[in-house]
């Protein structure tokens, strides 16, 4: 999978060759094909008997569906599928216009940081040292440099230099048979258990071995009683030593641990999400700001009715309305989607009215100010764009022009051609 993080803007999202819009709170789905829908629809129609293998979607890919090609859209899951599937049945469902220049202009964005992060990646293996070959014989290496490491006092014991005991066992064993070194001697005629004595407190001084020794004195030495024997067995047994165990003091310590589970390290805490606050009342009123258009005269009113939110907005040469069909109740978060609305307007420079499926919106309501964004709104050039902006609630005394509330914006959403 590639690493490259999607490219962004407003709510739809450009990722791996496929373009995805994002219906809140955290719902991405990706624009299905119309060969890919009319599959579906037809493997929906089926009789029940066929349709147990089919996985029926939920309302929010529905929704989703319908914003990927420019049809208004609903929460009600029978309403967009049925809304989706006439598109469909009629052959008018296509890709808008401004949804395809997004996809192209996040496509390219997309691609530009992919080929960043490849080369990225490329220049830190390449500043990565390289590791030198394994030599061939290993083992004959690794031997080679513990002997090496053997400090110079051992090495002369094992050679016999400057241990009168080890060089006359060699002297005598010379003449043996075997594998002989250096110093001609054999190694199967030394017996190392004789030549030292090994005690906990280190190796003691080297005695005479038995190939110093004379056949005679060998004739003549006495035989070894039991209790010597068992001297020799028991001074090379090795017995482990005693592991030391902490001891317990009267405050019930061991070890530097306390068993008083008060005392014990505590787990680090965990703090509960911190809870939503409901919003304020909703009739207010806001100064409109966007970049990269004039809104010395902007503003926007809105009014609440029931669960709905209705309102009056004035940016730039447009003049409309807005519909919110479900009323915000908590105050939105910075990953928290915006709540859709659809609006209408009259451009009076232009003398041309908007209203369709496509112009939708989306608004995030804070404690004391609005934002949000205004699809598919006709610039200057006659070009579709989405206009962000942001809004700060002002004061009652500070509005222009005569009170309106819900009643006046129905009547102007009417008035403009569109019935709910």
């Amino acid at each position: 999978m590639d690493s490259t993080q999607p490219a962004s803007r407003s709510s739809f999202e450009y990722y791996n060759n496929d373009f995805y819009i994002v219906i809140p709170p955290l719902h991405r789905h990706r624009r299905c094909t119309i060969s890919e829908l009319d599959d579906f629809f037809n493997s929906s129609t089926l009789s029940s008997s066929d349709t147990d293998s089919v996985k029926d979607r939920p309302a929010h890919w529905y929704r989703a569906q319908l914003i990927h090609y420019g049809l208004r859209p609903t929460d009600n899951k029978g309403t967009a599928a049925m809304r989706l599937l006439g598109a469909l049945r009629c052959g008018e469902l296509s890709v808008p216009q401004h949804l395809a220049r997004l996809e192209e202009d996040l496509k390219r964005e997309w691609q530009r940081h992919a080929r960043e992060e490849e080369k990225r990646s490329k220049n830190k293996s390449m500043s990565e040292p390289k590791l030198k070959p394994m030599p061939e014989d290993v083992r004959t290496i690794g031997v080679w440099n513990r002997w090496n490491a053997v400090s110079e006092e051992a090495k002369s014991l094992y050679r016999g230099v400057d241990t009168p005991g080890l060089g006359a066992s060699c002297a005598m064993a010379g003449s043996g048979t075997g594998t002989k070194g250096n110093l001609e001697f054999s190694m199967s005629d030394l017996d190392i258990n004789d030549c030292f004595e090994f005690k906990s407190g280190g190796m003691s001084k080297p005695r005479q071995g038995r190939a110093a020794e004379s056949a005679d004195a060998r004739q003549m030495k006495e035989p070894v009683s039991r209790i010597a024997a068992a001297r020799r067995v028991e001074s090379k047994t090795f017995v482990a030593p005693e592991l030391e165990l902490p001891l317990e003091d009267p405050m019930g310590r061991i070890g530097g641990l306390e068993k008083n589970p008060s005392c014990l390290p505590t787990p680090p805490q965990t703090y509960p999400s911190l809870p939503k606050v409901a919003l304020d009342a909703l009739n207010a009123s806001y100064k409109i700001e966007s970049e990269g258009i004039d809104t010395h005269d902007s503003g926007l009113k809105l009014r609440l009715e029931k669960n709905s939110v209705w309102g009056a907005f004035k940016l730039a040469g447009v003049e409309g309305v807005i519909f919110m069909r479900e009323r915000p109740v908590y105050v939105s978060r910075a990953n928290d989607g915006g709540c859709a609305f659809e609006w209408r307007g009259v451009d009076y420079m232009e003398s041309c009215t908007y209203a369709g499926p496509e112009c939708l919106g989306e608004m995030r309501f804070f404690e004391r100010g609005v934002e949000g964004t205004f699809y598919n709104v006709i610039s200057d050039s006659s070009e579709r764009f989405d206009c962000d902006f942001s809004g700060r609630r002002i004061s009652v005394k500070n509005e222009t022009g005569a009170p309106l509330d819900a009643y006046d914006f129905r009547g102007e959403y009417f008035r403009l051609g569109i019935k709910l």
